[in-house]
Order: C-alpha cells, then structure tokens, then sequence
C-alpha cells in the first residue's frame, strides 16, 4: 500500500486531522524504532509496521466515547458527520480495530489487517 493510497482511505472516511496527526505521530515513532531492531539484526518489514500505524486509528470516530462531531474541526461538514454516523452505527458494535480489519481484508491487505486488528487494548 502507498501512501497516496493511505491518504485516499483518509478522504474516503473522512479521517479527522487530530486523528491523523496521532497515527502519523506513531508511524513516526514505529519508523524510529524498526531502524533500531534492525541495525540489532531483527528482520522486521518496516513499510508494513509504518503502514500500520498511519492506519490503526482510521474509524475512530466509530467508537469514540465522547462523540460531538460538531466540536471537530471538520465536524462543521455535514457529509462528513453522515459518513462518521454511518461509521458508528455500522461498527461501534466491533470497534475501530476490527472494523478497519474487514475493510482492508476485503481490499486483499490480510497483513495489514491482522496488524491493525491486534492493536486493541483487549488483544494485547
């Protein structure tokens, strides 16, 4: 997956920038610490980690606890609180993890997905 396709999935669930700086943040931090585990000798796929993390917390909004999407900068766009709405009501059941999991399985992303799926706090 390229970058430009992540950005696309960004526009596609209209990702909040707060949302987006975080997964950055991490992938940041992952890029880091992947250079770090392979100079020790650990063979690590590192695009795939990065990717990871610039996707880990794209539905977010889907789960979110305190939802007021009209606090959201981007929350002032009615397309986008249709589109988060739809988000929570598909898959606040499943959360954010898994439910980002089905949709790049279904893209044919099964690595990504199970790395993302895993990343909840009741997986670890």
């Amino acid at each position: 997956m390229t970058k430009e396709d992540i950005k696309k999935i960004y526009q596609e669930f209209r990702v909040p920038q707060n949302i987006i700086n975080h997964m950055e943040a991490v992938a940041n931090f992952c890029e880091f610490l992947s250079d770090k585990l392979i100079d020790k000798g650990y063979k690590i796929n590192k695009e795939e980690i990065i990717n990871a993390a610039l996707l880990h917390d794209t539905l977010r909004v889907c789960d979110i606890r305190d939802y007021y999407p009209e606090n959201f900068p981007e929350g002032s766009n009615p397309e986008n609180v249709k589109i988060w709405n739809q988000l929570r009501e598909q898959y606040q059941e499943i959360g954010h993890e898994k439910a980002m999991a089905q949709i790049l399985r279904a893209r044919g992303e099964k690595n990504l997905a199970n790395l993302i799926e895993k990343h909840g706090f009741k997986e670890i």
